[in-house]
């Protein structure tokens, strides 16, 4: 039995081996569409009718404003293939360039190697949960520039966030 177990492990190591594949899609309107809807109530839930700051609050996705939050969220999803690094890992090959110049995608796509056994609920799961993670991650930025009115609503959409990546890590640490 403990020979059939390690069959399934890199050797010297309790890693499992990764054999299946799978992709997680986002979206890039579905992820705009939720930002924006929660700026929307966060906007209106600005006290004293103080017009100006619920507008600055509600306009997170408008010209101007939607490239801060693309970069934002193609940063949080930088950090989710970098969290899920046993399952997301590519070797950089040589030469391999970056630019910081902005690429507004259709979808972003997260590829993920998986040990046999990873269960499609737990992918159903982890999916939504970094789904919350991008939009939060996005919001709490968003309220440190915007939401001038509620200094409190960036840390409550940046605790959503830390709250949703916990709940990931807590996958990732089950699974392995």
């Amino acid at each position: 039995m403990e020979q059939e177990r390690r069959a399934n492990l890199y050797p010297n190591t309790s890693t499992k081996v990764r054999e299946k594949r799978a992709t997680l899609k986002f979206s890039t309107e579905e992820l705009l569409h939720d930002i924006a809807n929660m700026a929307y109530v966060e906007g209106d839930l600005i006290d004293g009718g103080n017009e100006h700051a619920a507008h600055q609050v509600r306009d997170i996705c408008e010209d101007g404003n939607r490239e801060r939050v693309l970069r934002v969220v193609d940063m949080a999803i930088a950090k989710c293939r970098e969290r899920l690094y046993p399952y997301t890992r590519e070797d950089a090959e040589d030469g391999t360039e970056l630019d910081n110049a902005p690429d507004e995608k259709e979808e972003y796509v997260i590829s993920m190697l998986l040990p046999e056994d990873f269960s499609k609920t737990t992918l159903d799961y982890l999916n939504k949960l970094l789904h919350e993670y991008i939009t939060c991650t996005a919001l709490a930025d968003w309220m440190t520039i915007a939401n001038t009115e509620n200094k409190a609503s960036a840390a409550v959409w940046a605790a959503k966030a830390e709250e949703a990546q916990e709940q990931v890590m807590k996958i990732i640490n089950l699974r392995r």
